[in-house]
C-alpha cells in the first residue's frame, strides 16, 4: 500500500499505547472503589425527638445527594428512632459518586459520622453545618470536622443509619488527641470493612441492626465523643470553611510601604 492510499485507520490501528494511557484507563477503571471521606463528630440534647430529628436530617442529605439512578431510597425515622435507611444496596460501579458511609447516635447523646462521597458533597454538608450553627438553632452542639481525606478507598458498600449503645467510660481528654482520633477513625472503617463482607442483600442490615460484639466494639464512646468537641485542635465547620473554602488574602511588605519601592532595573 502506497503512503497516499493509506487511510486516518490505518494510522490509528497502528497508534502505540502509552504508559500514560494505561494508567488513565486503570484510574478510570477504578475510579468507584475511590472517593473523598469525612468523620464527623458532635453532641446533642439527649432525647429521643432530638435523635430522630437527626438521623432524618442526615438521611434527607444522602437522599439529596444520592447520584440518580441509585436504588439506595431512605425512609422516614419511626416513632422509637429505628430507620430504614435504604432499599437496597448501591451498584458503586454503576454509581461511583453514590454516598455511602453510616451514621452512629450513641447513648442518645453523642453522633460519630463517617460519610463517603464526592468531595464537593462534602463540602456541601460541611458549609450546611456552619450555616446551621450561625442561625442560632442548632440541633447539634460541639460539631467538629475531625477528619477529610480525597482520593481514598471506599470502605462502605452503603449508607446507613443508626441508634446504638457504647460503655460508659472516663475518658475526658488526652495530651495527643490526634492518635485518639485516628482510632476512632480507623474503629469505624472497620465497620465499613465488615460490611463489605458481607452478602449485598445483608449489608444494610448489618449496620443498622447488628448487635455482634464485633460491631459493638468497633462503636465510639459518647465520652470520646464529646472530647473531641472540647479540643481546640480539632475545627469546626466554620472554622474548616475559614481553612479551605475562603480565599487567602495575603498583605505584603510592598503593600505597607511608603515610598513604594523603585521598580528593578535588568
Amino acid at each position: 500500500m502506497s503512503a497516499s492510499s493509506a487511510t486516518v485507520n490505518d494510522f490509528e490501528d497502528d497508534r502505540r499505547v502509552s504508559l500514560l494511557d494505561v494508567v488513565t484507563q486503570e484510574y478510570e477503571e477504578e475510579r468507584h472503589r475511590r472517593t473523598a471521606r469525612l468523620l464527623l463528630t458532635a453532641t446533642f440534647e439527649p432525647t429521643k425527638h432530638r435523635e430522630t430529628e437527626i438521623t432524618q436530617w442526615f438521611n434527607d442529605f444522602v437522599a439529596a445527594h444520592q447520584v440518580p439512578g441509585s436504588t439506595h431510597a431512605h425512609a422516614p425515622a419511626s416513632a422509637d428512632g429505628a430507620t430504614s435507611s435504604a432499599s437496597a444496596p448501591v451498584s458503586l460501579q454503576e454509581n461511583p459518586d453514590a454516598v455511602t458511609g453510616i451514621l452512629l447516635l450513641v447513648n442518645t447523646s453523642a453522633l460519630a459520622s463517617v460519610i463517603e462521597a464526592p468531595a464537593d458533597v462534602l463540602r456541601a454538608l460541611i458549609l450546611s453545618l456552619a450555616n446551621i450553627a450561625a442561625s442560632g438553632a442548632p440541633f447539634l452542639t460541639a460539631v467538629k470536622v475531625s477528619a477529610f481525606s480525597e482520593e481514598v478507598p471506599r470502605e462502605f458498600p452503603t449508607w446507613a443509619a443508626r441508634a446504638t449503645k457504647a460503655a460508659v467510660d472516663e475518658f475526658t481528654g488526652a495530651a495527643n488527641m490526634t492518635k485518639v482520633v485516628f482510632d476512632v477513625y480507623r474503629h469505624i472503617l472497620e465497620l465499613g470493612r465488615d460490611c463489605a463482607a458481607q452478602p449485598p442483600e445483608k449489608q444494610i442490615e448489618y449496620l443498622e441492626k447488628s448487635q455482634a460484639r464485633q460491631f459493638i466494639n468497633h462503636v465510639p464512646t459518647a465520652e470520646k465523643i464529646a472530647a473531641f468537641g472540647a479540643c481546640d485542635e480539632i475545627p469546626t465547620p466554620a472554622e474548616w470553611v475559614a481553612i479551605f473554602e475562603t480565599p487567602i488574602d495575603l498583605t505584603l511588605d510592598s503593600d505597607v510601604t511608603w515610598p513604594a519601592e523603585p521598580w528593578l532595573k535588568y
